[in-house]
């Protein structure tokens, strides 16, 4: 079965396929596009449906890795995501559902994780010295992201919403 990694910021889409035995990508094989993320639901889904389907290629049967900013609830593939008026049309909605729907798969072939989560697993993965050790991962974009890396696994540290200043770390 095809497994197509996706990556979903404040702006943009990138999405390749990953091989399953090595756990990457070919960089040639990257399908990119910004993408205006103020925009209503529909044509928000469909920019993000076309650069999935690139990527599957010619697969009908296949299984998404969807990294993800936050707030979501990434179990149920349910966004709550309105700071910076950014993906605010998906606002409660199921994205898995939205996804699964266009893209004509099960919605169980669609899994999403934190982007800054992702972000650092991938570094982990790339570099096995680091993987016995407490690691602190942060993303820099539209907004900001991060993780930990403890005892095998990384997990959303929520550092955008610690009091920094006169507001956020975010802000």
């Amino acid at each position: 079965m095809t497994v197509v990694g996706v990556d979903i910021g404040g702006t943009h889409i990138t999405a390749a396929q990953v091989d399953q035995v090595q756990g990457k990508f070919a960089l040639g094989d990257l399908v990119e596009a910004d993408v205006n993320t103020r925009a209503g639901v529909d044509l928000l889904i469909d920019s993000w449906v076309n650069i999935i389907k690139q990527a599957a290629g010619e697969s009908s049967d296949f299984q998404i890795g969807i990294a993800m900013p936050g707030p979501f609830d990434y179990e149920n593939g349910i966004s709550w995501i309105e700071a910076q008026g950014k993906m605010k049309s998906l606002l409660g909605l199921s994205v898995r559902d939205l996804l699964a729907a266009s893209l004509g798969i099960p919605s169980t072939h669609i899994h999403f994780s934190n982007d800054a989560e992702a972000f650092l697993t991938g570094e982990i993965m790339a570099d096995h010295q680091l993987s016995d050790q407490r690691v602190i991962g942060l993303t820099l974009g539209t907004g900001l992201g991060s993780a930990f890396y403890l005892d095998g696994i990384s997990q959303d540290a929520k550092l955008w919403t610690a009091p920094f200043r006169d507001g956020i770390a975010e802000d």
